[in-house]
């Protein structure tokens, strides 16, 4: 017989069972809730003891948020993704820095680094890596 082992108090399922006798179930248990039925983690939950399909999952860096019963981005994956941006904003301003920072005005060179500053302080903002409020960068620029 086939159980699909979850967590009884979020509906995740942690693993498949595979037994000969239904008797062996209640041993192999190991703290988790079980129905009958192989149910995969990625297309369902289990309910009340019922499972139940979800949503498609939306792309390979989403989690299952079991509170909410909705698909949620990778926070792991998103702040990788949003620090390689941000390392190529970074980039465009360390260019400008070795080729002709000295043939900017005072007040460009003062936009510059406090926007460089403001790229390097994105991470510390409340809130991310959720919601980003990037930096304006200088009109010259």
């Amino acid at each position: 017989m086939i159980y699909t082992l979850y967590e009884s108090t979020t509906g995740h399922i942690t693993n498949i069972l595979h037994i000969d006798l239904p008797e062996h179930l209640e041993q192999n248990l190991n703290g988790k809730s079980a129905i009958e039925g192989n149910y995969s983690t990625d297309e369902y939950y289990i309910a009340n003891g019922q499972a139940i399909q979800k949503l498609p999952k939306p792309g390979d860096h989403y989690q299952y948020n079991y509170l909410s019963q909705i698909w949620e981005i990778d926070n792991v994956y998103l702040t990788k993704m949003l620090r390689i941006q941000r390392t190529q904003l970074l980039q465009i301003i360390d260019d400008i820095n070795v080729v002709r920072y000295n043939s900017l005005t005072t007040e460009q060179q003062t936009e510059l680094k406090n926007y460089r500053q403001a790229l390097l302080d994105v991470p510390q903002q409340l809130g991310f890596p959720n919601t980003v409020a990037w930096p304006s960068k200088p009109d010259w620029l």
